[in-house]
């Protein structure tokens, strides 16, 4: 069988190249359709062949583009970003690609990957009102009258567009992430480097205090009066604080007015401070802990309560000091079922077919989370003494520490989205340090956390993001344990 490629008709179909070749030059017409004849795709009906699905743009030049391409008939793909009058190049290996199944069935390459999403930062980026992405020198997209997102907006809405990458298998998007991240985690601490916080309540302020209660609200403060009537007990009298920090705290008024009626019944120092915007877990919390006047604090959760009667338990790992250690304590449902007996971090094996590559990616568990352990029971031996390994790790959910020693530890890190992970890079950094981490088993809390309730999509994508970071910081963690210290419980 023979090949014979059809220089007379590739002449006839592109006149300006007929200008410049003499129609009997085959060897130099072939030559030139090697050389350019693919990238122009001259005759290809090219729209059928490309699509850009979306487009996100940022008022400090942030773009998240999300589309697809059959790549078979353009190898050498190119994407352009114009705007006003600048064009920015944006390279194949700048994008993410994955395999969708809808485009593979349009085009027939079921193992190609297709899909793609780029987040990227335009260098000298000047906002201009007409915008328009260009592939293969084929406009794709175009908006005359661009509203550029704030960085907030962008942040939350490009993370939605990539739990594509979070909802799939782990192993299968390790490259996307490590590819999207370092992008995310810039936007995140320009975001975070603006927050400003401001104090609305202050009571008591002349009142001695030993030791602070740090509590972050993001948005609602439903369970807040609840939480402080159930501390009440623990904590009139007592030389206690509590810093309530508010990351876009709806009804802040509200919230005040509420502290201030609870004021009149509940004798304990309470401010409230408001951040202006949402500075994610950790920020909140640091900021909160550089409030405190007293030598302990601790970290506690807006959905923290103490059992219904007296517990002296509880007393005692409220108003004891921690020396050098960080203490956690154990928690349980609403139900009574156990929830956290201390944490560990332990690793899986993940794999992705299409690249034949596999890898390793931690995740951070709590030892006997669900087991049949009822918050009245005597704590069961082997929980006990799976809590107490070395290793052990505790929720920022529940925690204290001596306030000099929080802080010389670098305090909680901010350089993960919005929440999830940091407080196990914490205790793993603590542990490094030499320091020692300590289950209080005989204070017994309830943690009312969400059970079964789906994770908005940008929040999943954060998780995802978050997940991705801590596991490069610790892969070769000393601290890092076998699953099988969970299953001997079970």
């Amino acid at each position: 069988m023979s090949a014979t490629f059809q220089h007379q008709l590739y002449l006839a179909n592109n006149p300006d190249l007929a200008e410049r070749f003499d129609v009997e030059d085959e060897l130099g017409i072939r030559e030139h359709y090697e050389r350019f004849g693919r990238n122009e795709l001259r005759g290809i009906a090219i729209a059928e062949y490309v699509r850009v699905e979306g487009v996100i743009y940022s008022d400090e030049g942030h773009i998240l583009i999300a589309g697809w391409a059959d790549l078979r008939l353009m190898p050498n793909f190119t994407l352009t970003v114009s705007i006003g009058f600048i064009n920015y190049e944006i390279p194949k290996d700048a994008l993410c690609w994955y395999h969708r199944e809808d485009v593979s069935s349009l085009t027939g390459a079921s193992q190609d990957p297709a899909g793609f999403i780029g987040m990227i930062e335009l260098e000298s980026f000047e906002a201009h009102g007409n915008l328009s992405v260009w592939v293969m020198g084929l406009k794709c997209f175009e908006d005359t009258t661009a509203r550029f997102l704030d960085s907030e907006t962008f942040l939350d809405r490009a993370l939605a567009a990539c739990a594509v990458f979070a909802d799939r298998p782990i192993g299968e998007n390790l490259k996307h992430a490590e590819k999207l991240l370092p992008g995310f985690q810039d936007i995140w601490k320009k975001i975070t480097d603006k927050r400003k916080y401001v104090c609305t309540f202050n009571s008591m302020v002349d009142t001695k205090v030993e030791r602070s209660i740090v509590v972050v609200l993001h948005r609602k403060s439903n369970m807040l009066i609840p939480q402080l009537t159930s501390l009440s007990p623990y904590l009139e009298d007592q030389n206690t604080e509590v810093i309530i920090v508010g990351n876009e705290l709806v009804q802040h008024q509200l919230v005040v007015d509420k502290l201030t009626a609870f004021g009149q019944i509940h004798a304990f120092p309470i401010s409230l401070h408001l951040c202006s915007g949402n500075a994610g877990f950790s920020a909140a919390n640091n900021f909160g802990a550089s409030q405190a006047r007293g030598d302990t604090i601790i970290f506690m959760n807006p959905d923290i309560f103490p059992p219904e009667r007296h517990d002296p338990r509880i007393e005692n790992f409220v108003l004891e000091p921690p020396g050098d250690k960080l203490i956690g304590a154990m928690l349980y449902y609403g139900d009574g079922l156990l929830m956290h007996s201390g944490m560990y971090a332990t690793g899986d094996t993940v794999c992705d077919p299409s690249e034949g590559a596999r890898s390793e990616i931690l995740r951070v568990e709590h030892f006997g989370k669900g087991l049949i352990h009822h918050i009245d029971a005597p704590l069961p031996d082997e929980i006990a003494q799976v809590a107490q390994n070395p290793s052990v790790l505790t929720t920022a959910a529940l925690w204290k520490i001596d306030r000099s020693t929080f802080f010389e530890a670098g305090g909680l890190p901010e350089d993960y989205l919005y929440a999830y992970y940091e407080d196990a890079d914490f205790c793993l950094t603590f542990l490094k340090a030499g320091k020692q981490i300590e289950i209080d088993a005989n204070a017994h809390w309830f943690h009312l956390e969400g059970v079964g309730s789906e994770k908005p999509p940008f929040l999943r994508t954060a998780m995802w993001l978050n997940r991705i970071h801590f596991s490069k910081r610790f892969s070769e963690d000393s601290n890092i344990l076998s699953s099988v210290v969970d299953l001997a419980v079970l």
